[in-house]
């Protein structure tokens, strides 16, 4: 290749300008545009990694809040075995209303007070029952079919037979009955989840 050449200095001229072209556009041009397009590219990458975690969040948020609501429609259910203090006197109400339908006796019937606990209170009665075995039975099966928590503890029973006929036998028991009931003060409220 003959330098001197008008023709090969030409070309050589050409493939420089070309070169130096090509060299400023892509330090000038490329090479910004390139960064840019790598930046917008990070961001558009994070952008959508947080939209995804949003997404995560508000499925495993709506998950709570179903799962709330159930463990709450649960909890009311729960708490209507623990009554308010105002149906205590439904207790006694429903404690005559068994001792009629097994044809018992309810002689005495002693509150003993409260006892605080955790999150609900103990109300304590001494009963005293007579009436046949089978009824005293029958009453005590009726106790523990009330419509909420009733413990029957310390029972004591005493047998005798009524005026000597055989068929008359009675039987005395005496029994400690617990109530519960939530301390209004630690009922849950419900909180609206939105």
């Amino acid at each position: 290749m003959d330098l001197k050449d008008p023709k090969n200095q030409r070309y050589i001229l050409v493939g420089l300008v070309v070169f130096l072209g090509v060299y400023f556009w892509y330090t000038r041009v490329f090479s910004g545009f390139s960064s840019n397009l790598s930046r917008t590219l990070n961001e558009y990458e994070q952008i959508l990694s947080n939209l995804k975690n949003v997404e995560m969040k508000a499925k495993t948020s709506d998950a709570l809040k179903k799962e709330y609501q159930e463990l709450f429609k649960k909890y009311q259910v729960t708490e209507l075995l623990l009554p308010d203090e105002k149906q205590v006197p439904a207790l006694l109400a429903q404690l005559h209303t068994a001792g009629i339908a097994n044809q018992v006796v309810v002689s005495e019937i002693v509150p003993k007070g409260t006892s605080p606990q955790t999150f609900y209170e103990a109300a304590e009665f001494d009963l005293a029952v007579t009436g046949s075995f089978h009824s005293v039975g029958s009453f005590l099966a009726s106790i523990a079919n009330f419509p909420f928590i009733v413990n029957v503890a310390s029972l004591q029973m005493v047998g005798s037979q009524a005026g000597g006929d055989v068929k008359k036998e009675t039987v005395t028991v005496n029994l400690k009955l617990t109530t519960y009931y939530v301390k209004e003060t630690e009922k849950l409220q419900p909180i609206t989840l939105d």
